[in-house]
């Protein structure tokens, strides 16, 4: 029984990646661009059909589908197209630190401020406290990231000149990238606290 659970769920879940692999590939051919831009960069067709060429494009869809999915198998993506000499596997491995440490600090951030949000929620229900988490809880669960990051921007850098707009060389640069990551799920942690604790 164990086997048979343990194959059909690899079978739903590569049923669902075979979807998504389709679906972004799909969605990556119909947004407009490519590996050249015409507008700054004029190109002749003999330049375009090298570099379409050198990127497989100049092959037929279906085949470029196979070797798009033959290729994420060895966790091979290519090329960047802004970084042309640089491979996407080089470019994941420059930034997945930078990447892994706005992560723990958002969950740093997140978690204590959630359960404290959402235990004093509790603590004064149905009070201007309670409905003020409320409605910062919906705001970071509602807003998207980039809005609350844009915000953030020309609130603390272009009004008040207090942070740097961007970077990640000094600590005052983490201060924004991190809060807007942790309004969504300090949002959530706090709105489930409160229902645990009313109902505890």
């Amino acid at each position: 029984a164990l086997g048979r659970y343990v194959v059909v769920r690899l079978g739903g879940l590569s049923g669902v990646l075979l979807v998504v692999s389709i679906v972004t590939f799909t969605l990556m051919h119909l947004i407009p661009g490519g590996p050249y831009d015409e507008e700054r960069m004029p190109l002749s067709e003999a330049a375009k059909t090298n570099i379409l060429r050198s990127y497989g494009l100049d092959k037929p869809l279906w085949l470029q589908y196979l070797l798009y999915v033959g290729n994420a198998l060895r966790f091979e993506f290519g090329y960047s197209y802004q970084s042309p000499g640089e491979t996407v596997a080089q470019l994941i491995g420059r930034v997945w630190t930078v990447s892994l440490q706005l992560g723990a600090l958002t969950l740093a951030l997140a978690i204590p401020v959630g359960l404290g949000l959402g235990i004093l929620a509790a603590r004064h229900r149905n009070s201007w406290i309670d409905n003020f988490v409320t409605l910062l809880a919906t705001a970071g669960i509602v807003l998207p990231t980039f809005v609350v990051g844009i915000l953030l921007i020309l609130l603390f850098s272009n009004t008040l000149h207090w942070l740097p707009t961007g970077g990640w060389d000094d600590p005052k640069t983490w201060i924004m990238p991190v809060i807007a990551y942790a309004l969504g799920p300090a949002g959530i942690i706090a709105r489930y606290t409160r229902t645990c604790v009313i109902e505890g």
